[in-house]
């Protein structure tokens, strides 16, 4: 079952940056970028599919206590660790042609595709990632 943020009332994706709030004696995931809306709200929230629903504004308390934790996409991490793997890879699959015999051109060939390739992935997981720290960082200024 797909989150929905508190705040925003907007699915919670898979590569959302949370935050996690107490809400009665529970631990609620809400956007990182909502964050900021949630504080100025003093811990007071109204749910706002009830007050439609019921035509009354049903509020709860949340603890004051926030726990902020900027979680990066998975992807990240797992772009590096593709690329490391297939360099690895690569790299044994050259050692085992070179040493074969008259494979020593194939065998280097194959070991320096795999570091191509191991930069290539690294180069996406950081392009993400600094696609994801400027995306954090509009978020944070457009707040303030």
């Amino acid at each position: 079952m797909a989150d929905i943020c508190l705040v925003c009332d907007k699915k919670i994706g898979a590569f959302s940056a949370l935050s996690f709030v107490e809400v009665r004696d529970d631990r609620v995931a809400i956007h990182f970028d909502c964050l900021t809306k949630f504080n100025r709200s003093n811990g007071v929230f109204s749910d706002d599919a009830d007050q439609v629903k019921s035509g009354t504004t049903q509020s709860f308390e949340a603890t004051a206590a926030i726990e902020v934790t900027s979680t990066k996409p998975s992807i990240i991490g797992l772009l590096s660790i593709l690329g490391w793997c297939l360099f690895a890879l690569m790299a044994l699959s050259g050692m085992f042609f070179i040493s074969q015999d008259g494979g020593g051109v194939f065998g280097m060939s194959v070991a320096i595709a795999g570091a191509f390739q191991l930069s290539i992935f690294l180069g996406f997981s950081a392009i993400i990632d600094q696609l994801y720290q400027i995306n954090t960082n509009t978020a944070k200024s457009k707040e303030e």
